[in-house]
């Protein structure tokens, strides 16, 4: 039996983790990721040694803290210590009776409780299929794909074009893919004399599967990873293809720049009739992804580092797209839509959280 510990995020589901060898920990990393913003990418790092968990500072920024005192050496975890790392805590878990269930390579593929165990450098994330034998776990907190929901307030359904806000899950429980890969541009400054620019404007696209976690749960972690890493490719390769810029990549989040509105939503297109094609050909291992896009002028700093409302107004966007659905900005349509060639669906009202109420438009790429 492997040592477990407790991790607890703000707004996220608690995880327990069995430690089996080197682990890091970070909001951008290949191992556990973290949702904390005030987290380093690289932050802290698990391992065993005489059957105990060490803890230790990668240099990170804020640094951590163990019983309130400074992490500065390489720390044995006790029952009762605390880890902090920004508003995330690690502790020992002493109190369940962990059941490691074994794959066809013999590794750890799920404990009881909220967590997904896996092997030193994979990528951990949230679970929920107790092994067999283990007792009744309560339902983890509804998850959101992200589809906006209709508001329902009086006189809502006379309006034909009802105001959609994200659901209230998605913010209280659980950021999205689109919303770590956003923080994590904002936080660590994205440099606009590499992107390509025209006429003084840029489109920022934001994309990620839909239900990543609960198809992770269902494909299993070898599966995942191999329809993560096809996913991947097809975005990349796209990307490359149509001129624009991957600025973040993390998990199955990612942020694009392009230089013009209607090169990015020609790449998006090809991207969403590339992966139905594979789910087609592979139904078992099918996804949909969302995808949102805005354009506004870039905004730079100094040092050339992008920064402003349009990037966040992008992911707000996407945030409110559907699994197999294109949604773009009104400035982004109407640049789109003066060639004449491109039909929209219908206008939705929409509110972005720290925006305010604008005009989103889907685009029906499937019919062209």
């Amino acid at each position: 039996m492997h040592p477990v510990v407790e991790i607890k995020q703000p707004h996220q589901t608690t995880l327990y983790v069995s430690v089996r060898g080197p682990l890091v920990v970070g909001r951008e990393c290949d191992g556990l990721l973290l949702a904390d913003p005030q987290v380093s990418r690289r932050h802290l790092s698990l391992d065993v040694a005489d059957g105990r968990v060490v803890v230790t500072d990668l240099g990170s920024t804020n640094g951590s803290t163990i019983d309130g005192r400074r992490l500065d050496r390489p720390t044995a975890l006790g029952p009762g210590n605390v880890v902090r790392c920004g508003e995330t805590t690690i502790v020992l878990d002493t109190l369940l009776d962990v059941t490691v269930r074994t794959g066809d390579a013999g590794r750890g593929t799920l404990v009881h409780g909220s967590i997904r165990a896996v092997d030193p450098g994979r990528t951990a994330v949230a679970g929920s299929d107790p092994g067999p034998g283990s007792p009744p776990n309560p339902p983890p907190p509804p998850v959101s794909s992200g589809a906006p929901r209709v508001d329902s307030s009086p006189g809502g359904s006379a309006d034909p074009f009802p105001v959609q806000r994200p659901r209230p899950e998605a913010e209280g429980f659980r950021r999205s893919s689109i919303d770590i890969v956003a923080a994590s541009a904002q936080d660590d400054g994205v440099d606009v004399r590499s992107l390509p620019v025209d006429q003084g404007t840029v489109t920022i696209v934001f994309s990620d599967i839909e239900s990543s976690t609960e198809r992770n749960v269902e494909l299993g972690d070898q599966a995942w990873f191999d329809v993560l890493a096809i996913h991947n490719r097809i975005v990349s390769n796209r990307v490359a293809q149509h001129g624009g810029t991957i600025i973040k990549n993390q998990g199955d989040g990612f942020m694009l720049s392009f230089g013009g509105a209607r090169k990015a939503l020609d790449c998006m297109m090809d991207v969403q009739r590339d992966l139905t094609a594979h789910s087609s050909q592979h139904p078992d291992r099918s996804v949909r992804i969302r995808i949102g896009m805005h354009t506004g002028e870039v905004l730079a700093d100094a040092d050339g580092d992008l920064f402003g409302q349009h990037v966040v107004v992008a992911a707000r966007v996407a945030n409110l797209a559907q699994g197999g659905e294109i949604l773009v900005s009104s400035l982004s349509r109407e640049i789109i839509a003066s060639r004449g060639d491109i039909v929209f669906g219908a206008p939705r009202r929409v509110h972005l959280k720290g925006i305010g109420d604008a005009t989103v438009f889907p685009m029906d790429w499937a019919r062209l």
